[in-house]
């Protein structure tokens, strides 16, 4: 990948939860976010008890909520709330 100027330079991968419904490979994301010049870990849940468990790890940075995944918007805000979970949705 070519090091474009102005773009970020981050000094470990970014650390993404992608919430969403489908059963997809997070590849497809790590590698569009790699066109743009970011390495990612994605980790992806889909149903609440796996989103509660990884907001519980809390060891993410950005969060991607998918509108068709079935967890209300306004759930995963109380549960970042709830777990002082400060990453942007």
């Amino acid at each position: 990948m070519q090091q474009l100027a102005g773009m970020p330079t981050l000094p470990r991968p970014l650390r993404i939860l992608w919430i969403h419904s489908r059963v997809q490979p997070t590849h497809a994301l790590r590698e569009a976010l790699g066109d743009a010049g970011y390495r990612a870990d994605v980790t992806r849940v889909d149903i609440e008890p796996a989103l509660n468990a990884e907001i519980t790890r809390g060891d993410f940075e950005v969060a991607i909520l998918d509108g068709d995944v079935g967890l209300e918007r306004e759930l995963v805000e109380r549960r970042f709330r709830e777990h002082r979970i400060s990453a942007p949705l």
